[in-house]
């Protein structure tokens, strides 16, 4: 047994289960019944007391210990809430009238939630947690999310269209373990039971959990996954158990710890929910299920290169990585600016209820986390970064300056799956829209795997341009399955927060010509040669697949166009300085020197241009431009770290400007 596998559980009889109409009447009559669920409105501030009161004890139910550091709160209330001391006493100070009914529910992560109706003012509240089971039962029959969506209607509409939901009926991924997905073509190139045929691999770990949970590791066929293990993905029940990680690199059920114990056990975020459904549903509030570490059981993985059961020896390669490149970003750090993937994916939606099918309880929308998963979707994608462009004319050559600034997500882009790649084309038009010509030994150019042939049907490689994405080989092939895979070849995709730049050189037929430059970025989810091959027409969820639709073939992430001006000043040959100011002298005998009225700015990081509030002044015959101010809070000099490159522009009151690539070398600006 491998090092990694996960120690066998105690073994526990299997849990029975009730019918669907036998589920139903019990929820109806624990609603008919349960004192605990009220409509709570909360007040504004103006309308509360000064503060009443409520005291008691937490304890542990069957041993009587106190417990200490239990949330109280009451329910649904964004303000009112404490903790429990060591003795297991609190006092909860509630914004209620004296003698006003609210429900306060007291939590602690390991034990199950409860939630007791009191008047403001009672003391002598004694809460009596039972802890949750610690073992857990791999035998246990996962509830349908028909079961959940007797209360929960709004998540279970929301995840009928998300991926985790249709993650078994995934076309493409059938048809790299089998080629059953797409009839007819499916099987074309590279299946895993092509390359295997002894083996099951590890899709149904993610893809199909349900499934896989009961024996994880390489013993369940994914083509003979069936019913609803099937039909329902990556189901509720299977996350709202999930008790911890063992190790993020692990895939999927083979990462997860679960508490399949109490079949009415559900984990959750909120620090009130309190349910009195026993026998249905009983919460316990997870530190996990609000921390990205558990999107990492199916969105970090390596593989496993000898298919011994040991995804962490040595030679088995990274394949998917958004959790750690999440870990690695500026959104993992505490503060302000801190992001989990739960941020973003499952961000609130304007929803009040949790549980809307009996509208019980009212919160703050910001408390519930939508359930559509947002991912790769088109309309998501679109929003992922940003594009620049710059351009800097000399004569009658252009150079272009393209920047993506991955500035919307809290890992790489692109992320996941290692097919999935982003291509930027950059295209020279002449007013009347004729192309102009690239010095493409001076430009990047896109890669092979954007696809040979006709650009005008999708097909980029070798047009000025850049291709973002990660490379698996097996030493002889490039862009492997990573099942198939030896080593990461290259990885050039854009980490959360940062810029790539990249170049290309046209040349127009005039010095005073104008011309124009259009920059796009598009995402595609797979290499254009394995969507030909594999005849994927339609995505793996069955929708229309962009990457084979025109006029981007692929979706466009973002674009940016820039009309290129005439030169204003002739900075060739100017010696630029910065401290507290900026100075810039040209050059002896420059043919074009500072206009009066001339407005200069600078480049951030990401080449967007930042205007100075106060103009510059302009001395010596028009041959010297002096620039005092801030940017932000910070003086010039502060704003241009040392050895940064930046980009400068001098426009004068025509229209004209001069563009200029500068590298700061102490108090010295150099153009390259």
């Amino acid at each position: 047994m491998s090092q990694t596998r996960r120690p066998e559980p105690a073994k526990l009889p299997c849990v029975i289960r009730p019918s669907r109409s036998a589920v139903r009447n019990i929820v109806l009559g624990a609603v008919a019944g349960a004192f605990a669920w009220v409509v709570f409105f909360e007040l504004p501030p103006s309308q509360r007391a000064a503060g009443v009161p409520i005291r008691g004890t937490v304890v542990d139910n069957l041993t009587g210990a106190p417990v200490d550091g239990a949330d109280i709160h009451v329910q649904a209330s964004l303000t009112e809430s404490t903790m429990s001391d060591v003795d297991g006493n609190f006092t909860l100070v509630a914004m209620r009238e004296p003698g006003e009914v609210v429900v306060v529910a007291a939590t602690k992560p390991g034990y199950f939630s409860r939630g007791l109706s009191v008047l403001a003012g009672d003391s002598g509240i004694a809460f009596r947690l039972d802890a949750v089971p610690l073992t857990d039962d791999p035998q246990y029959v996962f509830r349908s999310p028909e079961d959940c969506r007797l209360c929960h209607q709004r998540y279970y509409d929301e995840w009928q269209d998300a991926g985790h939901r249709n993650a078994a009926k995934n076309t493409w991924v059938k048809d790299l373990y089998d080629g059953s997905g797409t009839p007819g073509t499916g099987g074309n190139g590279y299946t895993f039971k092509g390359a295997h045929p002894e083996l099951h691999g590890d899709c149904a770990e993610c893809h199909a959990p349900v499934a896989a949970a009961p024996n994880p590791g390489d013993h369940t066929d994914f083509a003979a996954v069936s019913g609803e293990a099937y039909e329902f993905g990556v189901s509720c029940d299977l996350c709202h158990k999930a008790s911890g990680i063992i190790h993020e690199d692990l895939p999927g059920v083979l990462a997860m710890t679960m508490s399949r114990s109490a079949p009415d056990l559900a984990f959750g975020t909120l620090p009130d929910a309190a349910p009195l459904f026993p026998g249905q549903m009983r919460a316990s509030r997870s530190e996990l299920h609000a921390s990205s570490l558990l999107c990492s059981a199916c969105h970090e993985d390596n593989s496993d290169h000898d298919f011994d059961g040991d995804y962490l020896e040595e030679g088995s390669v990274e394949s998917e990585a958004t959790y750690s490149e999440w870990a690695d970003s500026p959104y993992a750090q505490p503060g302000p600016g801190y992001r989990t993937c739960q941020s973003c994916h499952m961000g609130p939606n304007g929803a009040t209820t949790a549980a809307e099918s009996f509208g019980v309880v009212v919160r703050d929308p910001s408390q519930l986390h939508a359930h559509e998963f947002q991912g790769t979707t088109d309309d998501y994608v679109k929003n992922a970064a940003t594009v620049r462009v710059i351009a800097i004319r000399s004569g009658s050559r252009v150079e272009i300056h393209a920047a993506v600034t991955n500035d919307r997500t809290g890992h790489k882009v692109p992320s996941g799956v290692t097919t999935r790649n982003m291509i930027l084309l950059v295209d020279a038009t002449s007013p009347d829209g004729v192309g102009l010509p690239f010095d493409l030994d001076a430009s990047e150019t896109v890669p092979v795997w954007a696809g040979s042939g006709d650009p005008g049907a999708g097909y980029y490689a070798g047009l000025p341009g850049r291709g973002f994405t990660k490379v698996l080989t097996d030493g002889v092939n490039d862009n492997v399955f990573f099942t198939e895979a030896t080593a990461v070849k290259s990885d050039n995709r854009i980490p959360a927060g940062a810029t790539d730049w990249s170049s290309y050189v046209v040349d127009v037929p005039e010095a005073d010509a104008a011309a124009r430059v259009d920059v796009r970025l598009i995402y595609r989810r797979a290499f254009r040669a394995i969507v030909d091959l594999k005849g994927w027409v339609l995505t793996g969820q069955g929708r229309l697949n962009p990457d084979l639709i025109g006029p981007d073939f692929g979706v466009r992430m973002g674009d940016a166009t820039l009309d290129v001006p005439m030169s204003s000043a002739d900075l060739a040959g100017a010696r630029f300085r910065i401290g507290k100011k900026m100075r810039i002298d040209l050059a002896a005998g420059a043919a074009v020197s500072f206009a009066d009225g001339s407005l200069l700015e600078l480049t951030d990081a990401t080449g967007a241009w930042v205007t100075l509030a106060s103009p510059p002044k302009i001395g010596r015959g028009g041959t010297r431009l002096v620039q005092k101010g801030r940017i932000g809070e910070m003086t010039l000099a502060d704003s241009w770290p040392d050895g940064a490159i930046r980009f400068l522009r001098v426009s004068d009151p025509s229209g004209r400007a001069t563009v200029v690539r500068l590298r700061r070398e102490g108090p010295r600006l150099t153009q390259i």
